[in-house]
């Protein structure tokens, strides 16, 4: 029996991922912190444009484009690079690991925090459930998905919350 190639692996998970990362699009995701008698309210959007920089991978496509035709499992393996080096074969393996069950990320408990920096990644916030962290910016009034670390990658020197996420489905 032939063994899959890592690309064609990367391949199969990117059209499992985009079909996951799907359901948060039409959702929102409401984050309260809790501080002594003030709370704070974030609003988690997911979007197209968000899905490729959370796989890793590169491409000379459009982010949209590059989730759409993921999604619609029509990208080709021409249309993407995963292991022009070890360092990425590994960050994209550890990316996709949790990419796959992202649709799973916010249905318990999670840990938060505010103002997250680690190596160049800046954050408002960042979550996560132990196996992963999601890093989250700003951007025309909601948080937006930045960056998928593998593990809990939050700095235990500064405040952390454990939240219960709510979904909320948005109308478009």
């Amino acid at each position: 029996m032939q063994e899959i190639s890592f690309k064609q692996k990367t391949l199969n998970n990117l059209f499992e991922s985009a079909k996951k990362y799907f359901y948060l699009l039409n959702k929102e995701i409401i984050i309260k912190l809790e501080k002594k008698k003030e709370f704070k309210i974030f609003v988690i959007r997911f979007y197209k444009s968000n899905f490729l920089h959370l796989t890793g991978v590169s491409t000379k496509l459009s982010s949209i484009k590059f989730f759409e035709n993921a999604y619609s499992k029509t990208i080709e393996m021409g249309d993407f690079e995963c292991n022009t080096s070890k360092w990425l074969k590994e960050l994209v393996k550890k990316k996709m690991r949790h990419l796959v069950n992202i649709d799973e990320f916010f249905n318990s408990d999670l840990l938060v925090q505010e103002n997250f920096h680690k190596g160049k990644v800046d954050c408002l916030i960042a979550t996560t459930d132990g196996k992963c962290t999601i890093g989250f910016v700003l951007s025309q009034g909601f948080l937006r998905p930045k960056t998928l670390m593998n593990k809990n990658k939050l700095d235990y020197k500064k405040p952390i919350y454990k939240v219960k996420p709510i979904i909320k489905i948005t109308q478009k």
